[in-house]
């Protein structure tokens, strides 16, 4: 049993409860961008513990049907059941052509206007609370710094030490001042510059034994054959779950070869 939702988020920050001396109200910095978005679809699986998400271009058909994808892969050989609204991009011709043809996917909407019924809508509201309400992010980049920033945290909770790069020059520049330091080297596929790709031909020209893993977006997938070509075996989908990220490097730091 799988609950889904999707959310989005601009450059106008969103101003919540929050404590102010009388009479200075609380202010945030705004540029009132109110276009451009950060899209994400989330799912959780409350009887087995499990959740993911998944940015997208847009919150639309074409992400939702990518959504499914993921689901059905996640479950493969099972049957997934699916509460979702009656959003019009989880309904339309497409969505019942592609349940028609995956009848592992058995979807259900739930009642219009009863957000309680859904947790993800409640995982919406906490993760805005502590990490996006009275917050001001100059752009989306910056967002998804923030990101990788909470990425950081949580791979240093767990003893590693983490050197990060604002793009593939820089990490090349890194790499080279750092070697003899660097174990693994996790990347994005999309970069501005020096793309995943050229990077990785870099460090291997530099460091051939390097460990690499390499994260991938939505409509990326067809960068998998490229990459695993280079030797790069574990190839991960953004947003990826702490859990699976650990898991991953650690697979890698424990391989010998």
């Amino acid at each position: 049993m799988v609950f889904e939702d999707e959310t989005g988020f601009t450059e106008h920050p969103r101003i919540s409860r929050v404590w102010a001396r009388r009479g200075q109200p609380f202010r945030v910095p705004t540029a009132s961008n109110h276009r451009r978005r950060l899209n994400v679809f989330g799912w959780v699986a409350p009887l087995e513990g499990r959740y993911g998400l998944m940015r997208a271009p847009r919150g639309d058909t074409r992400g939702f049907l990518a959504l499914l994808t993921r689901l059905r892969r996640r479950w493969q050989g099972k049957v997934v059941h699916l509460f979702v609204d009656r959003a019009r991009w989880h309904r339309g011709p497409r969505v019942k052509k592609y349940l028609a043809a995956h009848p592992q996917v058995q979807m259900e909407y739930l009642p219009p206007y009863q957000p309680g019924l859904n947790p993800q809508e409640r995982i919406w509201r906490q993760w805005r609370y502590e990490r996006t309400n009275n917050h001001w992010f100059k752009d989306l980049d910056h967002t998804w710094r923030a990101i990788r920033e909470t990425t950081r945290r949580v791979l240093e909770q767990h003893n590693f030490r983490v050197l990060t790069a604002r793009n593939g020059e820089e990490a090349i520049r890194l790499f080279v001042q750092q070697r003899a330091a660097i174990r693994l080297v996790l990347t994005d596929v999309m970069m501005p510059a020096v793309g995943g790709a050229a990077l990785i031909r870099s460090l291997r020209s530099l460091e051939p034994a390097v460990k690499i893993i390499a994260t991938s977006g939505l409509g990326q997938e067809d960068n998998r054959a490229e990459f695993e070509a280079m030797g790069v075996t574990e190839i991960l989908m953004k947003p990826c779950e702490a859990k699976k990220l650990l898991a991953a490097i650690n697979r890698q730091l424990s391989d010998p070869d």
